[in-house]
């Protein structure tokens, strides 16, 4: 596609660009030939408006002749040579449309004017047409520059999504994993509570893949995944695990990442209540803040262990949690954590963006 003749707006400016030059080329013709403002306009805009798309025809010799790879010489003989010819079409565009007006007044002074002006014409339309040749030049760039720049926008997301493929392949065993151990566990002391978990497993997992394949969900589809979880793990600890949701009415139509919440529900049963002998309270909170999204997820830990050197930190699931927050958002999105007064926290701050 030509970069001027395709966009209206560049063929607009482009076109504008002649109306001094017409001027100008008048100006020129009108003293030496006495003629008159009227007649010098009427004699140049014509032939000057034909002219002015033959000059849009270098941008096919330029994408022929790239500047870099092919001998300076060469190029230069072959925007000449096209420069030349260029030059005499128009000189012929205007002796013909001299010639038309044979039966008014001013037609002798036309042609004559035109003939006279042989050697100004053809140097003006052998430059106009080189500096057409620049233009192209600098658009062709500009394409190539643009081109370029969609190529490595195309790998990058392309990245994105191989990470976030692998992200979510390893987020899927890690979870299947511990919740087969859970009923491995029950099978022997409680096997009904070992068959509730089952089938609350298998409507998880459906659920889940099923939500899973969209690249964004509200937040209120990736609560429902978290309340299914923690139905799942009740099964399992029964009073020894309690839930409460601080969850604002606006932030429940916000889009994030499929299965975002789930590894830090995980993370909170895993190693907060599974750790403690009398259980405890899980937190998750929600709200929008401008142009953010908060989200948080609380639990207890057991001070003994939450103490020593090492034990609190990024295992699997807030490693996962970071590194697609870090694939999709960028700088836009943050992670935090930290232990205090007995109870594990984690925020994710991410931008507020409508599920409508």
């Amino acid at each position: 596609m030509h970069p001027i003749l395709g966009q209206r707006t560049r063929l607009g400016a482009y076109l504008l660009a002649w109306i001094p030059l017409v001027l100008f080329i008048a100006a020129l013709l009108r003293e030496p030939q006495g003629l008159s403002v009227p007649a010098a306009l009427l004699l140049v805009a014509p032939p000057t408006a034909v002219f002015s798309f033959v000059c849009l025809a270098a941008w096919f010799p330029c994408r022929a002749l790239p500047l870099a790879g092919r001998p300076v010489a060469s190029v230069l003989l072959a925007h000449g040579v096209s420069a030349a010819c260029a030059a005499w079409l128009w000189f012929a565009v205007g002796l013909l449309w001299a010639a038309a007006w044979s039966g008014t007044t001013p037609a002798a002074d036309l042609r004559t004017a035109w003939v006279d002006s042989t050697g100004l014409l053809l140097g003006l339309g052998f430059v106009l047409y080189l500096l057409s040749v620049a233009v192209h030049y600098l658009l062709h760039a500009q394409e190539q520059a643009a081109e370029r720049q969609r190529q490595v926008l195309e790998l990058d997301m392309l990245a994105q999504q191989a990470e976030l493929k692998a992200l979510r392949a390893q987020l899927q065993p890690h979870f299947l994993f511990n919740s087969l151990n859970s009923i491995s566990a029950l099978t022997s002391d409680d096997p009904g509570r070992a068959r509730e978990m089952c089938l609350k497993l298998a409507d998880f997992l459906r659920a889940s893949l099923s939500e899973g394949k969209p690249s964004q969900v509200s937040l209120a589809q990736e609560l429902e995944l978290a309340r299914g979880y923690l139905d799942l793990e009740k099964v399992r600890f029964g009073d020894r695990l309690r839930v409460r949701e601080e969850v604002e009415t606006e932030a429940l139509s916000c889009r994030v990442p499929p299965l975002l919440l789930q590894p830090l529900v995980e993370n909170a049963v895993l190693h907060g209540i599974a750790q403690l002998l009398e259980g405890g309270e899980i937190r998750l909170t929600a709200r929008r803040v401008g142009e953010e999204l908060e989200l948080a997820v609380e639990n207890p830990v057991d001070a003994e262990v939450s103490e020593r050197p090492g034990r609190v930190g990024e295992g699997v699931g807030l490693g996962t949690v970071r590194r697609r927050l870090d694939a999709i958002y960028r700088e836009k999105a943050r992670m935090d954590y930290r232990v205090e007064d007995g109870r594990f926290h984690v925020r994710l701050v991410l931008p507020a963006e409508d599920a409508s």
